[in-house]
């Protein structure tokens, strides 16, 4: 996770004490006894090697997509929700880039006007990956 976190943060020009804030809570998070599946140790790392050279908009989506995760329900709204906290605290004002990710994590009253057709599919294919 941490490869692909520091790519986020270089590009997007992150301060120090909020991306190592903001690490610390995706690690927490992927870290949950309770996850099996959608953790760090089994997702996180098949899908981190696909990554090296996508978007920082696909690492996001890819970083948020389980952030929260229940098995018995849709997590959609807390997952954007922490994207967008995310962003706030970390300076971020790209609306383009905010929707585009937000699209990719589920929230279908966004628009991604410029969200590439085969971001959608790679972002797609790496959710799959864990069933392969």
């Amino acid at each position: 996770m941490e490869p692909i976190w520091q790519n986020i943060t270089t590009a997007l020009e992150i301060p120090p004490e909020v991306a190592d804030k903001w690490l610390a809570k995706l690690k927490q998070q992927y870290t949950q006894p309770n996850r099996h599946y959608h953790n760090e140790k089994q997702m996180l790392r098949r899908k981190v090697e696909h990554l090296s050279g996508a978007s920082v908009c696909l690492q996001l989506a890819v970083l948020f997509q389980y952030y929260d995760f229940d098995a018995g329900k849709d997590c959609v709204k807390e997952n954007c929700a922490a994207l967008k906290e995310f962003l706030v605290e970390a300076g971020i004002e790209n609306k383009a880039l905010e929707n585009n990710v937000l699209r990719l994590l589920g929230d279908v009253s966004v628009e991604s006007s410029d969200l590439p057709d085969d971001d959608v599919s790679y972002f797609q294919d790496l959710d799959l990956l864990i069933l392969g």
